[in-house]
């Protein structure tokens, strides 16, 4: 601080300019540009308490190595972001600037497992047809997305709604070191930030700005899910919504009522739309995850069927409804099982289980 005394040599208060100055030559040791603009744009409005400590404590923490910044005037910032009204400074860990189709998956922290399930096999799909998945990194939905990208080597980005050094929820501590090292970590809150119930609201319009295309998995009402879409569909994105049965999706189904989503009940039906809208591949990840859906159906129809023995058929189209499917595809899957002599006809539109043999597939 020695050469910001004045030149008789006693003390003044250091003033906005002052500070900007001790910071850029801090810069020196930096090669990025990036930091400059962010002080820049920190301090050229009102002052707030605790700026300059945070700065230096953010630029100590940059020396690490280990992460970097990215701000709305930079080279490569990502296009998208600055549709938003306040383009946020990113820091990153991983991967960037980001390069294809960014697909974004949210949903309920407390999703099913058939949801889950679906999550993580939407993810791989995209992934492997070569698209960005970003989410959240929440528990549920969330997570399964990431999971699902990360399974096939896919791309896949965080946006977090706590500093890059907080693991936040804890349980998904190793996933998160591992889209990190393997995908992107995103924040626009400082390192050692902790979250709070407002940071997720505002990290939830970075994944629907980045995402040219945004789906939601299970979204109660009030769900932050819900949030996302409403930003999604603020900045003109398309948002798919799961329709289908259940306090799980009740907000999508609201949604959809209005005409702001577009509806789909089955993986297939989502990727088939996805790929004749966005150049995502040859279709070799739908023709995978039908072949996939179609067997993890028929596993759950032969469970049902093995519990019950014995049921109407209209109690089959009523349970096979209830996940979101086409009465005919259960007919056609009926009338190969009896066919297989899986199934008999009993009188009164029974059915009536009869047991695979060994591990013949059916």
């Amino acid at each position: 601080l020695y050469d910001l005394l004045s030149p008789g040599g006693e003390v003044r208060v250091l003033t906005r300019e002052d500070k900007y100055e001790l910071l850029r030559r801090r810069l020196s040791a930096f090669s990025q540009g990036d930091l400059e603009n962010l002080i820049k744009l920190l301090i050229s409005g009102e002052d707030h308490k605790g700026y300059y400590e945070d700065l230096e404590r953010l630029m100590r923490r940059l020396e690490k190595g280990d992460m970097n910044l990215i701000t709305p005037i930079s080279q490569g910032y990502p296009r998208e972001l600055l549709e938003l009204p306040s383009p946020p400074i990113l820091s990153f860990k991983g991967q960037f600037p980001l390069e294809g189709i960014i697909i974004g998956i949210v949903g309920t922290r407390r999703a099913s497992a058939s949801t889950r399930a679906m999550a993580e096999r939407i993810a791989s799909s995209l992934a492997r047809a070569g698209a960005v998945v970003v989410s959240g990194l929440a528990k549920g939905v969330d997570a399964k997305a990431h999971e699902g990208a990360l399974k096939v080597n896919g791309r896949t980005v965080a946006v977090l709604g706590n500093g890059l050094d907080i693991y936040y929820p804890k349980e998904n501590e190793e996933l998160q070191e591992e889209v990190a090292q393997r995908g992107t970590l995103l924040s626009e809150y400082f390192p050692w930030q902790r979250p709070a119930r407002w940071t997720f609201p505002l990290r939830n319009r970075i994944i629907a700005g980045l995402s040219e295309a945004l789906i939601v998995l299970g979204a109660p009402k009030r769900s932050g899910a819900l949030i996302t879409a409403g930003y999604a569909l603020e900045l003109g994105r398309d948002v798919y919504g799961l329709f289908l049965p259940g306090k799980e999706h009740e907000g999508i189904r609201e949604l959809a009522k209005r005409g702001s989503v577009i509806p789909f009940t089955s993986p297939s039906e989502l990727l088939s739309d996805l790929l004749e809208r966005f150049p995502l591949g040859d279709g070799e990840s739908l023709r995978e995850i039908e072949a996939d859906e179609s067997a993890q159906h028929l596993r759950a129809l032969l469970e049902l069927l093995k519990e019950k023995v014995k049921l109407h058929v209209g109690e089959l189209v009523e349970w096979w409804g209830r996940r979101g499917l086409k009465e005919d595809k259960l007919l056609e899957i009926l009338d190969h099982l009896l066919e297989r002599g899986t199934l008999a006809r009993l009188p009164g539109g029974f059915l009536l289980f009869r047991g695979v043999e060994g591990n013949r597939e059916v």
